[in-house]
């Protein structure tokens, strides 16, 4: 009696565990875009400060979690990223398109009439007037589950470009002498640059003498207030010097650079290098 018992609860329990097995694999996630994507402003002029805003929302309507849920946004490559909800998105940037790589995590199982979703809230900076083409992709696990695009139509975009420039006077230079560093700071776009700083990284082994009105000094570090740069005009440009002394024969190098307020899509020409070779004394003799 005491076999035939333990067999009927060993079937009893296989049966058990077929159902559960049964239930688990029938429990699906249903992932999908809950409407089109949210685009402020759509059209027209830039707005808030130059910025566009995507709103993506993904909901799951399946009887199953949604595991390793992964939203990935591509934009046209001539935006500038500002802003991501989440703080797990990773913008990367290539010739052709800026990606967001965005990590929704699990979204719980739901149903047809009460899905559970998941808001993800992009903004970037256009840098062109060229239409806003977006598409984004939803997936679980890697495999693909839903797949959307939008557009917004910008008539007008404000941008500002700022440049450095920077010169060294003598050149070549002497040991104990001064030497003057010339950084010119201009902006040659549509737009006006804001709270413009210039930076000097002075050579090693230089005494600093003094600087342009607005330059402080610390370290090897001179950094001076630019301020505000007009699109045109004599306020579109600044001129300031730095004088220092250099103390050792040889090549002496410097750092020059700007940095703004205002978005400036051209980066490559926010910095530039100078280098200068310092004489032992009015005549030349080989640096020890």
């Amino acid at each position: 009696m005491s076999r035939v018992r333990c067999r009927v609860q060993s079937f009893a329990l296989t049966a058990l565990a077929c159902l559960a097995w049964s239930n688990a694999a029938m429990a699906q996630s249903q992932l999908a875009f809950a409407g089109p994507v949210t685009i402020n402003p759509a059209s027209g002029l830039d707005q808030q400060g130059g910025n566009i805003g995507y709103t993506f929302t993904v909901k799951n309507s399946g009887s199953a979690s949604a595991a390793d849920t992964k939203l990935s946004v591509t934009f046209r490559p001539n935006n500038i990223p500002i802003f991501d909800s989440t703080k797990k998105c990773v913008f990367t940037r290539s010739t052709t398109s800026l990606v967001a790589s965005c990590s929704l995590g699990s979204i719980p199982a739901g149903t047809p009439t009460n899905p559970k979703t998941a808001t993800v809230v992009l903004v970037v900076h256009p840098t062109n007037v060229d239409p806003r083409d977006v598409s984004a992709e939803v997936t679980e696990g890697g495999v693909s589950r839903a797949t959307q695009t939008g557009t917004s139509t910008i008539t007008a975009v404000g941008i500002s470009d700022v440049s450095v420039a920077a010169d060294v006077s003598p050149n070549p230079a002497w040991r104990g002498s001064p030497l003057t560093y010339i950084v010119k700071v201009a902006n040659c776009c549509d737009d006006d640059a804001q709270e413009v700083v210039a930076t000097l990284v002075l050579p090693a082994n230089t005494t600093f003498v003094t600087a342009s009105k607005g330059c402080t000094h610390v370290g090897d570090l001179v950094t001076c207030k630019i301020g505000h740069l007009t699109t045109a005009g004599p306020n579109s440009t600044r001129t300031v010097k730095v004088e220092v002394k250099p103390m050792v024969c040889g090549y002496a190098y410097a750092t020059v650079g700007a940095r703004l307020k205002t978005p400036d899509p051209t980066m490559s020409n926010n910095a530039v290098g100078v280098q200068v070779f310092v004489n032992n004394t009015s005549t030349y003799t080989a640096c020890p």
